[in-house]
């Protein structure tokens, strides 16, 4: 789906800038640490080996801040944010279904506010 800066641009149109989205900083942040990515698929793989039917994110997350700072041969140059933990699970259950059923999501407020953004861009364009 679209975002509302998606749709506005793609009809000629700009919507008032303001920061950049929680999508948008997870996007940037993901592209300059995929090693993110990987440590956590590897921990929660190891978590259903040893029989976890259920993990949360956030556990994950202070697991691979641990790591960072306690093992100098990993590159501890960077902080998760924890508003990205939505997200991590959101990409670990589209690209690793095995581990899709270890955690449990709820509706993202963006994708709420998704629904009448476009809406409102068809209001200004008439």
């Amino acid at each position: 789906m679209k975002t509302g800066k998606e749709i506005a641009h793609q009809m000629g149109m700009e919507l008032l800038s303001g920061p950049p989205s929680i999508e948008e900083r997870f996007r940037e942040f993901h592209a300059a640490h995929p090693e993110v990515y990987t440590e956590l698929v590897k921990l929660a793989r190891q978590a259903k080996a040893a029989g976890r039917t259920r993990i949360g994110m956030k556990l994950l997350f202070e697991v691979v801040r641990w790591n960072s700072v306690v093992n100098p041969d990993r590159d501890g140059d960077f902080k998760i944010n924890n508003i990205f933990s939505s997200r991590y699970v959101r990409m670990i259950k589209r690209h690793e279904p095995d581990l899709a059923e270890m955690f449990a999501t709820r509706e993202l407020r963006s994708e709420c506010l998704k629904v009448s953004r476009p809406r409102l861009i068809e209001r200004l364009a008439s």
